[in-house]
């Protein structure tokens, strides 16, 4: 049995009762702000809180691990996997793949990517891809070697 749904909704009334908003952020700084030891992200705050908030304002069930990897898939921006969820939650039929899909092929659209990486340089697009981490570009070695004579 998975007590998630359970535990946000007892998470959201014990900080209404406590006087705090029930958002993520406001848990991760009040955590953060009292617990000495390890601190909690806003990703594993916004993780109890998104889909018990869409179960209540739909009716409908939220894929947690489905939505974790939407998170990732959209590189790690809270605001996309907001926006994600709302337009699932404004259309009951839209599937959390297909809104994903075209949450970022409208984005993509938006900033016209393929255009600005066509202008472009060499240079510029090595150090992008580099910057980037992509394991394809690995920076130069780049510092003054001695050798000592015997």
């Amino acid at each position: 049995m998975d007590e998630k749904p359970e535990f946000a909704e007892r998470l959201k009334a014990a900080m209404a009762a406590a006087g705090h908003e029930p958002r993520p952020a406001v848990l991760e700084k009040q955590f953060n702000s009292r617990y000495p030891g390890r601190s909690v992200t806003f990703q594993a705050v916004r993780g109890c809180l998104i889909p018990s908030t869409f179960a209540a304002a739909t009716g409908r069930e939220l894929d947690r691990e489905a939505l974790w990897q939407a998170f990732i898939d959209m590189g790690h921006v809270p605001q996309l996997t907001r926006s994600l969820v709302e337009r699932m939650a404004l259309n009951p039929t839209l599937d959390l793949n297909i809104a994903k899909t075209a949450l970022v092929k409208e984005i993509n659209q938006d900033r016209d990517y393929n255009s600005e990486w066509g202008k472009c340089s060499v240079l510029e697009r090595l150090l992008l891809l580099m910057i980037a981490g992509d394991a394809r570009v690995r920076p130069p070695r780049i510092g003054i070697q001695t050798h000592r004579s015997a």
